[in-house]
């Protein structure tokens, strides 16, 4: 969602254009609310405002590369309003008007839906935590499947690499090929080629911290090899169940003792602020629901890619009761159809921050 103004020198494949209504589509003349003095605007100039919302208008139009979708409402505010001057420009090659069938859903017809619906029991790890984020935004993303886009700031791009030369590396493992550091080196330059930061002045910068973070969190040597693997657990919680993926899980020998180490990594310089996760306490959970021998003991641990080191989280009782009952709420929550906005500092970084009711908009 942008701008017509951000817009400008950009295309898309499809564009969709609101607010056609006469009046609507640009704020013509205004001076945000303040009066200049008499006399101050020439007369040919006190035309600039239309001239200006039309040159607006043909980029808005301009921006699409195959498709064009132009909208407009008969109320505003429970009034009724004409169509914008704007359409008169281009009337020889507009379609004819197609009126929406379905109408908006009322929020008692939604709050009716909600309450008839039957109580969903699988849940993935992540959609909990963006409940757990904001429950409006779980709503957003999963319930109305709003396209969820991330971040487009080169840090952003060049994690993504990251992510992108594990999971093939980890595909590859699962299909019992070996992997060594030419494969790592080779796999990263075609995903950082397809998908990094490569336009940015401080490329080769982001591209050195991404390839060493990638190099020391896989640890390549062959005795660990099998722990490369990123595995797939399930967890109970009452009658739901919740699918995870630690990054790391591998069985250790220490003492005549077996410890099933599940690691987590993470981003940033900030490991300490890591430590009260919550999701820390549903991997305790789910170790010991998924290992086979219980005299195993669990340890978990946090990696901090940009400070290279690994901690151990001490995850108490205390610790990991609160963070079951988070989830536990999160899980009534939903099924309950609570869909509330939570708003935090974090908000402006929201991908649908721009179309959320809260305050702060």
């Amino acid at each position: 969602m942008l701008t017509v103004h951000a817009a400008k020198g950009l295309e898309f494949i499809a564009v969709h254009l609101p607010a056609l209504g006469e009046g609507k589509f640009s704020a013509r003349n205004s001076g945000g609310g303040t009066k200049l003095p008499s006399g101050i605007l020439k007369p040919e100039m006190l035309g600039w405002g239309a001239e200006e919302e039309q040159c607006l208008f043909f980029v808005a139009l301009s921006r699409a590369c195959d498709v064009l979708n132009i909208y407009r409402a008969k109320q505003y505010e429970n009034k009724p309003t004409e169509p914008s001057n704007l359409l008169e420009l281009i009337t020889e090659v507009l379609p004819p008007a197609q009126e929406a069938v379905k109408r908006p859903k009322t929020l008692l017809a939604i709050k009716e839906e909600l309450s008839q619906r039957q109580p969903q029991l699988n849940f993935e790890q992540q959609a909990l935590k963006d409940y757990l984020d904001c429950p409006l935004k779980y709503q957003y993303r999963h319930e109305l499947k709003i396209p969820y886009f991330p971040p487009e700031s080169p840090i952003s791009k060049a994690r993504l690499c990251v992510y992108k030369v594990w999971d093939k590396i980890n595909q590859r493992i699962k299909n019992h090929f070996s992997v060594d550091r030419e494969f790592i080196n080779q796999t990263f330059e075609e995903v950082w080629n397809e998908q990094g930061p490569t336009n940015h002045p401080y490329a080769p910068e982001y591209r050195q911290e991404a390839l060493a973070m990638i190099n020391w969190t896989l640890k390549i040597h062959p005795p660990n090899i099998d722990v490369l693997t990123r595995p797939i657990w399930t967890v109970k919680l009452g009658d739901a169940e919740i699918t995870l993926y630690p990054d790391y899980i591998k069985l250790v020998k220490e003492n005549q003792q077996t410890i099933l180490v599940v690691e987590k990594l993470n981003f940033g310089e900030s490991p300490r602020k890591q430590i009260d996760e919550i999701i820390y306490a549903l991997y305790e959970e789910a170790a010991l629901q998924n290992r086979s021998d219980s005299n195993v003991r669990t340890e978990i641990k946090a990696s901090i890619m940009t400070n290279q080191v690994t901690l151990p989280i001490p995850v108490s009782l205390a610790l990991k009761d609160k963070g079951i009952q988070s989830y536990q709420n999160a899980i009534k929550g939903i099924n309950n159809g609570s869909f509330t906005v939570r708003e935090t500092k974090l908000c402006p970084l929201c991908p649908y921050y721009f179309i959320c009711p809260a305050e702060h908009r």
